[in-house]
Order: structure tokens, then sequence, then C-alpha cells
């Protein structure tokens, strides 16, 4: 299936694109409430996640294509 090829990177995205609209919706209260740093933390965590697991997707992509 051509959708499942590409995993490593519609996935990504896709929480990234989650992670961006949440930080959107409720970032402002985190900051009007003064957790900024927790708002921060929470949007740099997102951000690691989502590229620790492109290239965790992209290797497991690549070992499937040799195997092939």
């Amino acid at each position: 299936m051509q959708i499942n090829r590409y995993k490593y990177i519609w996935l990504p995205a896709l929480l990234l694109i989650y992670g961006a609209v949440i930080g959107i919706l409720y970032g402002r209260d985190f900051i009007a409430d003064g957790r900024i740093w927790q708002f921060v933390a929470t949007m740099a965590a997102d951000l690691a996640v989502c590229i620790a697991l492109f290239f965790a997707l992209r290797k497991r992509q690549r070992l499937a294509d040799a195997r092939q």
C-alpha cells in the first residue's frame, strides 16, 4: 500500500499539525496564567517527538526496502 510506504512523512507531520493547533488554541491560556515555561516545554517536547518519529520511521522503511 502506497500510504504506508510514506508513513514516516505524514505521521510526524500530522502530529506536528495537531501540536500546533493545540498550541494555538490553548497557548494564550497558558501564557495568561503565567505558565509560559510549561507551554514552551510542551511545544518543544512535541517537536522533539515528531523529529524522532520521523527518523525512526524512515530508518524502518529503509530497512524494509532493503529486505525486498
